[in-house]
């Protein structure tokens, strides 16, 4: 894994890649630190991490469109999955690589809250926490841009892709409260997830009879509930949504709420897209 790490490093930084990535987030910091903290006479630094987590919309397609799709379009990618290293290995490694230009980018805007710190009294837990929390929906995002580039051969085609996908997640909030609340379109929303995980179980495991009956009690478990409390799907679609949403507990932690269930919802979101991406690649490995 070192070894694909300090490659993908060395290539970050030996193309336009990772300087374009840090120059705009060092710059997007400035900008916002002038407008929200000098301009405004704020001691406030939060605001201005929010602000710039709006940019991962074009930030992360930057750093993530090259990590797999460069592999297939230059015909690497199969001495790569045939080398002693394993796919997980492999995967993890240039996750790692992305995190890392993250973490430095993070790091180098420190200076304005250290500044910010010389001249007025600043809330530095609230700043520590916004700062978590920043990293944390970083990592989550750069998750999924590297399921998107492991999908195409095409740079473009996942950058586009996963702007798409990360705007998802900024509007999914928004999504979930103009979409139905009434028990039987909920109801159909549940339907669809049940299978959509009946799918994955099969996937996963390639046990046919274990994924049927999984579903099929999961599905007798939703229509017992709708004929005896059919008011616990009053709002569900927009519940469900609400709960998936990675930004919406990206702004608990901008709030200053330290919650473990938050850390961990981001854990898992990574873990389960790196998950999907192994095994997206395992099977197209072996085809």
């Amino acid at each position: 894994m070192t070894s694909i790490i300090k490659k993908e490093l060395r290539t970050y930084f030996t193309s336009m890649s990772g300087y374009i990535f840090l120059a705009f987030l060092i710059f997007l910091s400035a900008v916002y630190f002038v407008i929200g903290n000098i301009s405004a006479q704020s001691a406030d630094f939060s605001g201005v991490l929010t602000g710039i987590a709006v940019y991962y919309l074009f930030l992360i397609p930057i750093l993530t469109m090259r990590l797999f799709a460069e592999e297939a379009k230059l015909k690497t990618d199969q001495l790569l999955y045939t080398s002693p290293i394993s796919i997980t290995d492999i995967t993890l490694g240039k996750y790692m690589a992305a995190s890392i230009v993250l973490a430095i980018g993070t790091v180098l805007t420190f200076i304005f809250p250290i500044l910010l710190l010389l001249f007025s009294d600043v809330n530095l837990p609230l700043v520590a926490v916004s700062y978590l929390g920043f990293f944390l929906f970083g990592l989550s995002l750069i998750s999924v841009g590297l399921f998107v580039s492991s999908l195409t051969e095409n740079q473009i085609i996942a950058a586009i892709i996963t702007f798409a996908a990360v705007f998802l997640f900024f509007i999914m909030d928004s999504l979930a409260k103009a979409l139905p609340a009434d028990p039987m379109s909920s109801v159909c929303f549940l339907t669809a997830i049940i299978g959509l995980f009946g799918y994955i179980v099969y996937d996963s495991t390639k046990h046919t009879a274990a994924a049927v009956c999984i579903t099929l009690f999961l599905l007798v478990v939703e229509v017992a509930l709708y004929v005896t409390k059919p008011i616990l799907f009053e709002g569900t679609i927009a519940y469900v949504l609400q709960w998936f949403s990675v930004f919406n507990r990206f702004t608990h932690f901008q709030r200053g709420i330290l919650n473990v269930a938050d850390i961990v919802y981001n854990l898992t979101f990574f873990t389960a897209f790196l998950y999907i991406t192994i095994n997206g690649i395992e099977k197209r490995r072996w085809r």
